[in-house]
């Protein structure tokens, strides 16, 4: 069935493609949200990133950033190590502020700040194209259907606001590039600052578009050797001007995060992750083409590369500054000393589909026809495994309407209700994520690793997730048995007395 609608859905496209460019587009976006909509999830899954990012949303409403930032700081003293940063960038909480103000603690709104994002992006990443926007639906597809998007919407994070924001702020790149040589603008030169202050805003790494706008100045006036050209350099003033001023400002009405950044990164942590990064997330970008389907996925991923690397190949010099993105991101990702998956890739994801449709463009307008058809099946065959992948998705699961192996399962707010009745808030727990253990319910929690024995008296309850940590050896570990009361379970959850 998901086979026959994504082939129906694609040869509609195609024929609205021969007719109007108009009706094409409109039909892209409704299509773009109807699916993205109607696959959106209530509740989340396993994670705590989340958790803070709502917590310092109702900070904003409500007060309370210093209860937080004090939490965090005793989740560090009792596990030993450190889950995340105190703080995340305040951006996306900004965001999912004015969500929760309109419509309350709701899942399925605060989810719709991803769904508007991607759509956005689809915008954003076309005005970065200089083709006929006859054909301009193909790249709006390759966003706003992308099946690792259309899954990870559901996760409450601020990468796709990131990807958007990166996006724009590299439209402004170009858009500075190509006026260089016209009539400076104090006003377009202060909306870039503004666009690249909100990509630093909503993630820390959001500094990098500045950096590639900075080393795109410098590559514009060596190549042609225009030192005097005093439109550069009044753009570079005020573009930095308006920038660093809102960061300066932005850390005078709310606590520092980006320190709390830079703390992570030393000469001894960044060499010992590089090489294992390096790996992994080359490996990762073939997750930009996931499909459910392994045939699909291996032949999606078999002709985005082709395309991909055609695309790259022909337009290189004339979107170098996309190119300065690509390097400066894997840069990033390479040395931070934790690994993030393939999220952290997502700035680059809509460039990487840009060039596999400039890629699809080149074949699609070569003189000879044999090619030239290559270059229009190509990004349909894309289009259509995207489709039934999404397709699958939306029919083929149980339940859309709630998760229910997450974090808000029957079974885990049976867990936390237990823990809020019978414990303190004095009491200190053992929680594979402790971040939302102690948020949600206000109780301490720590996690714990096999590498870190336990003190006698520091914990006050054991709580035991299905299988994790939970076969008698590693139990063992923790501390003996006859030490040990079991006073909970439910089947997925287990609690147990230390003292």
């Amino acid at each position: 069935m998901s086979y026959l609608l994504a082939f129906i859905i694609t040869l509609t496209l195609y024929y609205f493609f021969q007719k109007k460019s108009k009706v094409i587009l409109y039909a892209t976006c409704a299509l773009i949200l109807i699916l993205n909509i109607f696959s959106i999830v209530n509740g989340h899954s396993w994670g705590d990133d989340f958790i803070i990012y709502l917590a310092q949303a109702k900070a904003l409403l409500y007060g309370g950033i210093n209860d937080i930032i004090q939490k965090q700081q005793l989740i560090v003293k009792l596990s030993g190590v450190k889950h995340g940063p105190v703080l995340y960038p305040w951006g996306y909480p900004v965001f999912l502020s004015f969500v929760h103000y309109f419509f309350g603690n709701n899942f399925f709104a605060y989810k719709m700040i991803n769904v508007a994002a991607i759509l956005a992006t689809c915008f954003g990443i076309s005005s970065l194209s200089r083709t006929d926007k006859k054909g301009i639906f193909i790249l709006f597809l390759f966003i706003g259907i992308n099946p690792f998007l259309f899954d990870y919407k559901n996760e409450i994070n601020a990468d796709i606001l990131f990807m958007c924001f990166t996006t724009w702020g590299m439209y402004y790149v170009k858009r500075s590039i190509d006026n260089w040589n016209k009539e400076f603008s104090l006003a377009g030169s202060a909306v870039t600052g503004l666009a690249f202050f909100l990509c630093s805003f909503v993630k820390a790494a959001g500094v990098i578009v500045p950096v590639v706008y900075l080393f795109s100045a410098a590559f514009t006036i060596f190549k042609n050797k225009k030192f005097f050209n005093n439109n550069i350099y009044k753009n570079l003033a005020v573009v930095f001007a308006v920038y660093l001023i809102l960061i300066f400002a932005i850390n005078k009405l709310l606590p520092d995060y980006f320190s709390d950044y830079v703390s992570y990164y030393n000469i001894k942590a960044i060499i010992s992750a590089t090489a294992a990064n390096f790996i992994n997330y080359i490996i990762e970008i073939k997750s930009f083409i996931y499909n459910s389907n392994v045939y699909l996925y291996f032949f999606s991923t078999l002709v985005s590369g082709i395309l991909f690397v055609i695309g790259v190949n022909f337009n290189y010099r004339r979107y170098y500054y996309i190119v300065l993105l690509f390097i400066f991101t894997f840069c990033v990702v390479f040395i931070t000393p934790y690994y993030g998956g393939v999220r952290y890739l997502l700035p680059i994801l809509p460039f990487y589909f840009l060039f596999c449709f400039m890629g699809a463009e080149y074949l699609h307008n070569h003189s000879s026809k044999r090619v030239s058809f290559i270059g229009l099946i190509l990004p349909l065959i894309l289009v259509f495994c995207f489709l039934v992948n999404d397709i699958q998705y939306l029919f083929e699961k149980n339940d859309h309407r709630h998760i229910k192996d997450g974090a808000f399962s029957k079974k885990a707010i049976e867990f936390y209700n237990f823990i809020e009745r019978e414990t303190t808030a004095k009491d200190t727990l053992i929680f594979f994520k402790p971040r939302l253990l102690t948020f949600y319910t206000n109780r301490i929690s720590s996690v714990y690793y096999d590498s870190v024995p336990v003190q006698n008296g520091k914990f006050r309850y054991l709580t035991i997730y299905r299988n994790l940590n939970s076969d008698k050896k590693e139990l063992q570990s923790i501390l003996p048995d006859h030490q040990k009361r079991k006073i909970f379970d439910n089947g997925d959850f287990q609690i147990y007395d230390l003292k």
